[in-house]
């Protein structure tokens, strides 16, 4: 049922209004409810005690009001109710004024009919209600308008205070990274010059108490660089200032690399070190070998430091692959006290330690977990632990490395070559640690070897006598049997038995522990490794007892180790070779602080060369102009002229008639510092505190390139930190 529409007729003469109601109640389309009201006086009235009506039809000559003055009265005071004009006079320019004020149509008596007078006001209040909504929308419109422009201005003046922070926060990272790089230069090139003169005390004739100070000072120093390094560290890593670089480098040579750095700690807490890396990952990866390192030596150092007993692991396995890349966890394994739930909630966590691991507690910062695994989750990575409480713990990562396409890395490889040459021999492994005997044997059946493990003498000769009357003898056994000087009563036994003394033998030692070339070969063994055993260096020496020692440079590269060399042959020819060269060749030292110049000349002289010395840049330029100098070490930071500007002008002034080799000596390796140090034409480069390993490393590689700069490399486990240069 259609809603009753209310209306107001304002009508002076009550026949037209009789005739109104008469049209309205004539009207088929809808229902009308009318009010009469005489003068406008009684309408306003009306309105005012009821008002509750849907339109009003107004005649604009009243008693008291005429013309179009009437509608306006009406409007202003009603603007919302919807307003038809009614009059006697047919005047198209009265009708034009109404529907300028506001009506919403003009009726003329005397054309009046039902239809036409309905729809007429159901049209009027149509167009109100419309009118209304437009005006409604048009308000809603304007202020939406007005609070946009409110907004706008805000987000001007919160762009303009966001732009403004903004430069102060860039200019704040620039001064902390400036203030970083300066303190890392400022405190490590005095601890620096601490460590140097403590390893040129050592070398030093010392009474036992004497050489407990060293230790003890040698510690704290170390503890302090470990502690300065840290927070320079964390520090880069909260800025975002922390680097990445992909490049191609060896997972063998990384993994064996940093076991063979904490070797000497682990031997000299009566651990077992070992290092393992899955023959199924690739030669050569791509990633960020000095960030892995950096994690790994963490692991590896805390691991070492809670181990009362017992053995360290570390090793790389794979998880995961595809045809672009490899999923390869990292895992440092200890048999340490273990970590309660509580300890393992708070490991990563900065500035905390685990109150209830057994060891060496208060050193460090308490943020080489924290740094680790910020840079694994850089790296796309994940870090965990996994401990059994009173057991031992699994540190690991896992990290994803893009697979390598450099095949001349790949050709100089010596391992694919050997090991083809020994597939189908028979290897016992006679060792009484477990991870040993488990990493060796992964080796050997990776290169097809056919071998078998003893956990001590006599499973092992009876092992050896077995295979031996089954016909099936072994071609060589391991032995690294430390219990009651196991390994050379089991070397007498078989050299005594008849039936298994052409079994050759090999000597497995830790690397802190002297060995007598002579002394073994008179045992019976033909060669010997060290611990953590290499996987290169295993078949090498299986080879060379096999069938003749091997030319040294086809094992090593450039950027191993001489230790590796003495796990296979006598180096004292070659020894003599380089002391002797090494007198033929003088060093130019660069460095402006006056203690570690002092430090570096008595190292280098100790190490047998000729040194000179400059406290500057400029005067470095000047010195090297005499063309003596085999090798100028230089200090990137020093006043006057710093060591970048120094290495261009002397690359400058060679003109490329001569080539001078150039090593930086840097408070870090961080990447731009490094391309710095190359883009100014240096060769090279040692993170501060320089030891006497690291130049006597980087002197052999030199002198055995006959001073020729390209044989410095740039070895992807040298140490070094995050912080500036």
């Amino acid at each position: 049922m259609e809603k009753t529409i209310k209306l107001l007729l304002i009508e002076d003469n009550p026949l037209d209004a009789k005739l109104f109601q008469r049209l309205l109640d004539r009207s088929s389309r809808a229902s009308y409810k009318v009010e009469f009201a005489g003068t406008l006086a009684d309408a306003f009235e009306f309105l005012e005690s009821s008002g509750d009506v849907d339109a009003i039809v107004i005649d604009l000559n009243l008693p008291d009001s005429q013309g179009i003055d009437t509608f306006r009265a009406v409007r202003l005071k009603y603007p919302n109710l919807p307003l038809i004009v009614l009059t006697a006079d047919d005047d198209d320019r009265l009708a034009l004024k109404a529907v300028q004020a506001g009506a919403q149509d003009y009726i003329v008596k005397g054309d009046l009919s039902p239809m036409f007078l309905g729809r007429a006001i159901r049209y009027a209040i149509e167009r109100q209600s419309s009118e209304t909504k437009i005006h409604q929308l048009n308000h809603d419109l304007e202020k939406r308008v007005l609070d946009l422009a409110a907004a706008n201005k805000n987000l001007d003046r919160l762009s303009h205070g966001l732009s403004l922070a903004r430069d102060e926060a860039v200019q704040a990272a620039a001064y902390k990274s400036e203030f970083v790089a300066k303190m890392s230069h400022e405190i490590r090139t005095p601890i620096a010059a601490v460590l140097g003169t403590i390893d040129l005390l050592k070398t030093t004739p010392l009474n036992e108490e004497q050489k407990d100070l060293v230790e003890i000072i040698n510690a704290s120093a170390e503890s302090l660089l470990n502690s300065v390094s840290d927070v320079l560290d964390y520090s880069k890593l909260e800025s975002g200032q922390v680097e990445l670089e992909v490049k191609d480098f060896s997972p063998v040579r990384l993994l064996e690399g940093t076991a063979d750095l904490v070797s000497q700690s682990a031997t000299k807490k009566g651990l077992s070190i070992m290092s393992f890396i899955d023959p199924y990952i690739p030669e050569m990866l791509q990633g960020d070998p000095v960030r892995i390192r950096q994690i790994l030596l963490n692991l590896l150092g805390n691991a070492i430091k809670y181990t009362k007993r017992g053995e360290v692991c570390v090793q790389a396995t794979k998880e995961s692959y595809d045809d672009l890349s490899m999923l390869v966890r990292f895992s440092v394994i200890d048999t340490g006290p273990g970590l309660s739930e509580a300890d393992i909630s708070n490991l990563f966590q900065p500035f905390s330690e685990s109150d209830n691991r057994e060891g060496e507690t208060g050193e460090g910062a308490g943020l080489g977990l924290t740094i680790s695994k910020r840079l694994v989750e850089l790296m796309g990575g994940q870090m965990g632990v996994e401990s059994d409480e009173g057991r031992g713990s699994t540190f690991w990562f896992s990290i994803r490395l893009r697979r390598s396409t450099n095949k001349k890395f790949l050709e100089s490889l010596p391992l694919p070559s050997m090991a083809s040459d020994l597939i189908g021999l028979r290897v016992l492994v006679a060792d009484d640690t477990k991870s040993t005997r488990t990493v060796i044997q992964s080796y050997l059946k990776a290169a097809r070897f056919h071998t078998s493990a003893a956990a001590n003498s006599e499973e092992a000769l009876e092992m050896l006598r077995h295979a031996r009357q089954k016909d099936t003898p072994y071609d060589v056994a391991i032995v690294g049997l430390s219990k009651k000087d196991g390994s050379v009563r089991l070397a007498k036994e078989i050299q005594d038995d008849p039936t298994i003394s052409r079994t050759r033998l090999i000597y497995l030692t830790q690397q802190n522990q002297l060995v007598d070339n002579d002394d073994l070969w008179k045992i019976g063994f033909s060669s010997y490794l060290t611990k953590p055993v290499r996987q290169a260096a295993l078949v090498a020496s299986i080879f060379d007892v096999m069938y003749g020692t091997l030319d040294n440079e086809a094992v090593v590269s450039d950027d191993d180790d001489i230790s590796e060399f003495k796990e296979i042959g006598a180096i004292d020819a070659p020894q003599k070779v380089r002391k002797e060269q090494s007198k033929k060749m003088k060093i130019l030292v660069a460095e402006d602080n006056k203690f570690l110049l002092q430090v570096m000349k008595r190292t280098l002289k100790h190490l047998g060369y000729t040194v000179d010395l400059a406290t500057n840049g400029s005067e470095a330029v000047k010195k090297h102009a005499s063309g003596e100098y085999g090798l100028i070490l230089m200090d990137c930071q020093m006043p006057i002229m710093n060591g970048y500007e120094a290495t261009s002008a002397i690359r400058k002034a060679e003109d490329g008639k001569r080539h001078t080799p150039i090593v930086a000596m840097t408070a870090s390796i961080q990447k731009k510092v490094r391309d710095q140090c190359f883009d100014s034409g240096m060769d090279d480069f040692l993170s501060k505190p320089v030891t006497i390993e690291q130049l006597q490393k980087v002197l052999t590689v030199l002198i055995r390139g006959g001073n020729n700069p390209e044989a410095l490399t740039q070895d992807e486990t040298q140490p070094g930190d995050i912080g500036g240069s």
